[in-house]
């Protein structure tokens, strides 16, 4: 259990750092302090866990089917 929650930590970190680097910081907020960026990408963070964890969700109900 404890692998696949490093794995999955891991995977939501990569996909905030994307989100906040590559999306963000270039389309919406450029020239932001590095304090921004981080409370940026705790957001994104936390709102990539919440999805990942319904769409995981949402598998296993349609699995016990």
């Amino acid at each position: 259990m404890a692998a696949t929650m490093s794995a999955s930590s891991g995977e939501i970190n990569s996909l905030a750092t994307v989100t906040v680097v590559d999306i963000y910081r270039r389309h919406f907020h450029r020239g932001a302090s590095d304090h921004h960026y981080l409370t940026a990408s705790r957001w994104a963070t936390f709102v990539l866990g919440r999805l990942c964890g319904r769409v995981r969700g949402l598998g296993q109900k349609s699995s016990d089917r």
